[in-house]
């Protein structure tokens, strides 16, 4: 490590003596001290040590006066500009692969630059910049992506590499909703409150401010219904089979029933609960009841 060198620097320089170059070791170790801690910084482990080697020995020679100590400063001032350009080259220099965008942020704004490729920056004209990941989408997967400086959000289906732009940042990321052929999807709009029906079968992609519910469409046979209510407007409506049956946006339905089978010598006596109306219903028929409709009387077959 950098700091067992400077103690072998500290052994070599008691190792010497104290004559004439006692004057600059205080000098050179601070100046060696420096060296080190600047190029550590450029995150290069090999040049801390190269340098430590150079520069011990170059404290050795001197100290022998193979070479004199004017020398050995111009020698540290020149690793220490070897470790400037070193620096300087890092961030002038990014290596991008297919996957993967620089984001440069100046001292005016940010942008990007996608790979791959190799990106030439000058060091002096920005602020930071970090590499990092485009979006890999498959088939089904899609993401959520919000601009910070418009607020505005937008969807991005696969499948794709999806790069964002230098404002862009991934809010979520998940995957269409699958539907079969009686499968359907309630889809309501957060911003405005619409609603709709999405029929399968089908992969489903939501805009940036959908939510959906996944239901069944209700299968009904010749002799069974169901009543329907329209949550908006509150009417109901009796749904027949048969049938395969899709609710509209505001619509609700009630459990499957099964129609009134009345035989020849059957009947039943019928009311309906909105206009008062009374009826007798004779047999034979299969009678699909509307919801207003209710049976009175005893002499005849009862709806169950």
């Amino acid at each position: 490590s950098s700091s067992n060198f400077g103690l072998s620097i500290s052994s070599l320089f008691a190792w010497i003596g104290q004559g004439s170059f006692t004057a600059v070791r205080d000098s050179v170790d601070s100046i060696f001290d420096s060296c080190i801690s600047f190029v550590t910084m450029a995150n290069f482990p090999v040049l801390p040590a190269v340098l430590a080697g150079a520069v011990s020995l170059g404290v050795g020679a001197a100290g022998f006066q193979i070479i004199s100590v004017a020398f050995l400063i111009a020698l540290l001032a020149l690793a220490g500009l070897c470790a400037l350009l070193v620096v300087i080259g890092q961030r002038a220099v990014y290596f991008l692969g297919q996957d993967e965008q620089l984001r440069v942020e100046g001292f005016t704004g940010a942008y990007v630059q996608n790979g791959p490729g190799t990106a030439v920056l000058n060091p002096f004209t920005y602020r930071s910049a970090e590499t990092r990941k485009a979006e890999t989408l498959g088939t089904m997967d899609y993401v959520k992506v919000r601009d910070t400086v418009e607020g505005k959000e937008r969807i991005e289906k696969g499948p794709q590499l999806l790069f964002l732009t230098a404002f862009e940042q991934v809010v979520s990321k998940a995957q269409a909703l699958s539907l079969g052929s009686t499968d359907y999807a309630r889809v309501e709009n957060k911003l405005s409150g619409d609603r709709t029906i999405v029929k399968g079968p089908c992969m489903w992609f939501p805009g940036p401010h959908d939510e959906a519910k996944k239901g069944s469409a209700v299968s009904l046979s010749g002799t069974e219904y169901v009543i329907v209510e329209d949550q908006l407007t509150g009417e109901q409506s009796t749904v027949r089979g048969p049938c395969v049956w899709f609710p509209k946006p505001y619509e609700r339905c009630g459990n499957k029933s099964t129609a009134l089978a009345l035989q020849e010598d059957e009947y039943v006596k019928l009311k309906d609960t909105s206009t008062g109306k009374r009826w007798i219903q004779k047999g034979k028929f299969l009678l699909f009841p509307e919801p207003t409709w209710q049976v009175e009387g005893e002499g005849g077959k009862k709806m169950g």
